[in-house]
């Protein structure tokens, strides 16, 4: 796996993750919870790359 791409990958899963979460209120109520699950898969799948590159820096 390229680190390059995963890098940029979590920083922006977790960029999309701040905005949802700040402009929460402005978004209309059909679009705030499919947005809010393709965040939170996201970035649970950005969390696995960090863990798994975290993992074989170890090793």
């Amino acid at each position: 796996m390229d680190t390059t791409n995963a890098v940029i990958f979590i920083i922006a899963s977790f960029c999309l993750a701040a905005i949802v979460l700040m402009n929460r209120s402005s978004l209309p109520d059909r679009v705030r919870r499919p947005l809010a699950i393709s965040t939170i898969a996201l970035v649970s799948i950005a969390f696995i790359f960090l863990v798994a590159s975290l993992f074989r820096m170890g090793t």
